[in-house]
């Protein structure tokens, strides 16, 4: 009788262990291939619905549809489960925006953001970064350019093996339409962006630029566009700390530059206040502090997605620690804009 109990409880252990997800059930394609591949729009979404059905955290849904007819896929990522703006604002906590696929063939923060929201909700060796903050995740944003995949679409880049397009099926450049939103896909993130207002926008890239030795650079306004007391918490506050995190990740980090010719540059660089058509410009008239984030496309795969990932978590970790001074200046940003007198014009 003895040995039926003890056989049974090993059986039932057995089986409920192989129930269990493990760390390698986690993986994504990003890190099964050897850093080499990034899945396509539908394995991101599959990967996404995980989450959200092993994690109470997680809530997978939509912010739109694409012309040609895909869904634009969201995930917010809560501790209270403050899944909606509401709910949201309920919790006093700060709101983050992080987007990726902008342009589709720039798709690290795809890979960075998938391994992140695991990070945070399945393993929760990053937990902590949802302790004062809520993150809402769009890991493409141009899914159809996302779907036009092929091994040449960005020739001079790093890898992975494939990857999408830089503009829409309608062939517009999502990162110039923030003023005019002629894409349905931009007017779906501009709902979105006046729905939840979130307190920190990120931008996912990889530069077409000159080849230097520094992994990831970075730009964000901190010009009059923006609000001067946002300038300053981020030139004070945010900037140094997220240079010296990526630094201790060993990875080389540095300001996007821009040449005055790409061929010459003993003529310059040049610098000045991003128009509202990019997502910098557009953010610095929302009053929101917005990051650009620029991997180096000649540095490996891995040594992108990696940099990419570094200063996600960065970003999290200096917002939750900064929570209430960027939610009081930002709320005083616009408490500025609203009180300001109309203009005669």
């Amino acid at each position: 009788m003895k040995n039926s109990v003890l056989l049974l409880f090993i059986l039932l252990t057995n089986t409920v262990s192989s129930q269990t997800p493990g760390a390698n059930d986690w993986l994504t394609l990003y890190e099964k291939s050897n850093f080499l591949q990034t899945p396509r729009h539908e394995e991101t979404i599959d990967y996404c619905k995980r989450l959200a059905k092993a994690s109470p955290w997680v809530r997978y849904t939509s912010l739109g549809r694409t012309p040609q007819g895909r869904d634009l896929p969201l995930v917010v990522i809560s501790k209270e489960r403050a899944f909606t703006p509401a709910e949201a604002a309920k919790t006093k906590k700060a709101i983050v925006l992080i987007q990726s696929g902008i342009h589709a063939g720039e798709i690290d923060g795809k890979d960075a953001s998938l391994m992140l929201m695991r990070d945070i909700a399945i393993t929760k060796n990053r937990a902590a970064l949802l302790d004062r903050a809520i993150v809402l995740f769009v890991p493409i944003f141009n899914v159809d350019g996302h779907e036009r995949f092929g091994k040449y679409n960005r020739i001079n880049q790093n890898g992975p093996e494939e990857t999408g397009w830089r503009v829409t099926a309608q062939n517009l450049n999502l990162n110039r339409d923030y003023m005019k939103a002629d894409a349905p896909e931009m007017r779906a993130m501009l709902k979105l962006f006046a729905d939840w207002l979130p307190d920190f926008y990120v931008d996912c890239h990889v530069t077409d630029g000159m080849d230097f030795q520094y992994d990831v650079t970075f730009a964000m306004e901190l010009y009059p566009n923006l609000d001067s007391d946002i300038v300053r918490w981020l030139k004070q506050i945010y900037m140094p700390a997220l240079i010296t995190d990526v630094e201790k990740s060993n990875h080389g980090i540095a300001p996007y530059i821009a040449a005055r010719e790409d061929r010459d540059l003993s003529k310059g660089f040049a610098a000045g206040a991003g128009t509202p058509r990019f997502s910098t410009g557009y953010g610095a008239a929302q009053n929101r502090p917005t990051l650009l984030i620029e991997t180096h496309m000649l540095k490996p795969y891995k040594a992108r997605v990696s940099s990419t990932y570094e200063m996600l978590v960065s970003t999290l970790a200096i917002v939750n620690r900064e929570a209430d001074t960027l939610r009081a200046t930002v709320e005083r940003a616009d408490k500025k804009v609203i009180g300001a007198p109309a203009s005669d014009s």
